[in-house]
């Protein structure tokens, strides 16, 4: 019997002005699997168990997070711009990521 596919859902906010005309990739398990605009959301089913996900613009991102989805689950991100003015002038590292991926609270 095969297992119900798991979902996530990755949701871009809207709340920053940074970046107002550029998509957002996501990638799970280091595949692209779409790109998100401002207020955007991205659906994906997924194979359940634990997979890593990360957001990127450009050359810069987010740190890869971990997200355990059980079967028949679904498991909801949000992705920002980082609050930290560094990344905006191409200053990013890695304590400072340019984009922030975190779940939905």
């Amino acid at each position: 019997m095969e297992k119900p596919a798991a979902r996530l859902v990755v949701t871009r906010t809207a709340s920053s002005a940074r970046d107002i005309w550029r998509r957002y990739r996501v990638e799970v398990d280091g595949r692209r699997i779409g790109t998100l605009k401002r207020g955007q959301s991205l659906t994906v089913d997924l194979s359940p168990g634990s997979h890593r996900v990360q957001a990127l613009i450009d050359f810069e991102g987010s740190h890869p997070l971990e997200v355990n989805v059980p079967p028949g689950e679904e498991a909801r991100l949000v992705v920002e711009p980082s609050e930290h003015l560094m990344p905006t002038f191409g200053l990013a590292t890695a304590r400072d990521p340019y984009l922030v991926l975190r779940p939905e609270s």
